[in-house]
């Protein structure tokens, strides 16, 4: 499965959005941008396809979500066909052995040669080691000749950026505004596309379109 393209309305914090996707994708946005809205929106169309299956090989079963509990530990939880009108909603506690090995066989197979979802793999990593995740992406994708994964990553990494292969439209800039976050591809940006022709690595040119505008006042944090 790979995604082409996404279009998205009243989605979050997105009012409307329309995206081209290459095979691996960068979202660089500042934070409560929506960047994990975004790639909620790609986990939403996968649990689709599990929740779809699941139908066939469990035909009592009307819906599969998730929820959080009071430690923000997140849960599956599914409403079967009941004899009550309402149907009757149950825990991943109380599913069955065979639902829960279904569902982690689906879940296994389709993240064989699905897409990838990454949130800020850089987290804890030394700078180096995070520059050195785009090369890994792309060794991976090499060595699946047949179908290489899609691979989408949030990030504020400029050093995960930096790398060269990283090209101007595997990134997309997401902008809050007051009627919902816009996506722009960077080389549809015409600054950021100068930036890049004068020989800018893509960390240089993009990062700065993300910054906070007063990101310097948090220095005097304390201070009366």
């Amino acid at each position: 499965m790979r995604f082409v393209s996404i279009y998205l309305e009243n989605w979050r914090n997105f009012t409307r959005v329309d995206v081209p996707l290459q095979q691996r994708m960068f979202l660089v946005g500042p934070n409560a941008s929506g960047k994990s809205n975004f790639l909620d929106a790609f986990r939403f169309l996968r649990d689709l396809v599990i929740q779809n299956a699941l139908r066939v090989a469990v035909p009592q079963l009307q819906e599969l979500t998730e929820y959080k509990d009071n430690r923000g530990v997140p849960h599956l939880r599914a409403k079967y066909d009941h004899w009550r009108s309402k149907g009757a909603w149950q825990t991943e506690a109380d599913f069955s052995d065979g639902t829960l090995r279904l569902m982690g066989l689906l879940w296994a197979l389709l993240d064989g040669n699905g897409p990838l979802i990454l949130e800020e793999p850089e987290l804890s990593l030394h700078a180096e080691v995070a520059s050195q995740i785009p090369q890994m992406m792309a060794s991976i994708q090499k060595s699946q000749r047949k179908q290489a994964r899609q691979i989408f990553v949030s990030t504020h990494s400029s050093d995960l950026l930096r790398d060269p292969g990283i090209a101007a439209d595997e990134v997309l800039i997401l902008r809050p505004t007051s009627e919902g976050t816009k996506i722009e591809v960077s080389i549809d940006n015409a600054e950021i596309k100068q930036l890049l022709e004068s020989g800018l690595p893509i960390s240089e040119a993009v990062l700065p379109q993300t910054r906070p505008p007063r990101a310097e006042q948090l220095s005097h944090f304390g201070n009366e």
